[in-house]
């Protein structure tokens, strides 16, 4: 501020300095949004298995409000929680087919769905081909 000499030269100086001041609110907000991203991430690889693990129940562990971090989470991945639920479910199912003798029901029992029907359903929709066909064509 010593080398300025008009008002232009000191508006520029305080503009330089309130962007430099945003960009740093900007980055730590950023930071703090990865950082609950990676929570929430770690609760679904966590409770999978639990059949009550819903964007609420993560909320809930978050004490915030499901709507703030359902918005959140899609802003930052482009993909909502509830489909990443549903992805690491059949990933983990996928894998219990091909590496245990485990039944089709008890598969998806320990992966955390409701009910077998809904199970067989959402497993041929992802994968194209019904679970107990799975383990032959992988």
């Amino acid at each position: 501020m010593t080398h300025v000499e008009t008002m232009d030269e000191i508006n520029a100086q305080f503009i330089d300095v309130f962007q430099k001041l945003q960009k740093k609110l900007d980055e730590k907000r950023s930071s703090k949004h990865v950082d609950l991203i990676k929570k929430m991430n770690d609760i679904i690889d966590r409770d999978y298995a639990n059949q009550n693990l819903s964007l609420n129940s993560i909320a809930d562990e978050l004490a915030m409000s499901s709507i703030y971090i359902s918005r959140l989470y899609k802003q930052h991945t482009m993909v909502a929680i509830t489909d990443v639920i549903q992805d690491v479910r059949m990933r983990k199912s996928k894998s219990l087919l091909l590496s245990t003798s485990l039944s089709v029901a008890e598969i998806a029992e320990k992966t955390g769905f409701t009910n077998d029907s809904y199970f067989y359903r959402l497993f041929k929709k992802y994968n194209g081909i019904t679970p107990n066909d799975f383990p032959q064509t992988a």
